[in-house]
């Protein structure tokens, strides 16, 4: 079993990063109860636990596309999650009245669309193609073979 290409090693990673916020919000050393500041809303909607459940799905997810050569679904709910946590404390910075509150909401919101934008670039580039031995090994005899004759 072999990490497929340069895209596979950037899904280990990205699994890394989700495997940390599922424990995070679902395991014996979870930041929650209470629910972070910035996450309230949130929490409101669906509990942060529910969210841990989907961030350790996600590196799953993650973790076995990194070994496929089909990575283009592996980085879906990654993203989707990225986006409701930008999402949600981008709605928190507009509406916390304490300045500091304000400013780290507003840092959480460019650290989860930076982790985002990564996602979604990553997920557009393509991995080269596996290489044939044999076919490769031709190719370079028969420039070798130009080559000589230019001399």
């Amino acid at each position: 079993m072999k990490v497929n290409g340069a895209r596979g090693v950037v899904l280990l990673g990205f699994g890394l990063v989700a495997l940390v916020f599922g424990l995070a919000f679902n395991s014996p050393v979870a930041v929650i109860p209470p629910p972070p500041a910035g996450l309230r809303g949130l929490n409101e909607l669906i509990p942060l636990q529910v969210w841990g459940i989907l961030w350790y799905l996600a590196s799953v997810f993650l973790f076995v596309g990194a070994f496929r050569q089909n990575q283009a679904k592996a980085m879906m709910l990654f993203a989707g999650l990225l986006f409701v946590w930008a999402s949600a404390y981008a709605g928190a910075t507009f509406t916390a009245s304490d300045p500091r509150l304000v400013s780290l909401f507003a840092m959480q919101t460019v650290i989860f669309g930076g982790l985002l934008t990564s996602c979604m670039g990553v997920a557009r580039l393509l991995n080269a193609p596996p290489i044939n031995v044999p076919v490769l090994r031709k190719r370079v005899q028969a420039e070798e073979g130009d080559h000589g004759h230019d001399s």
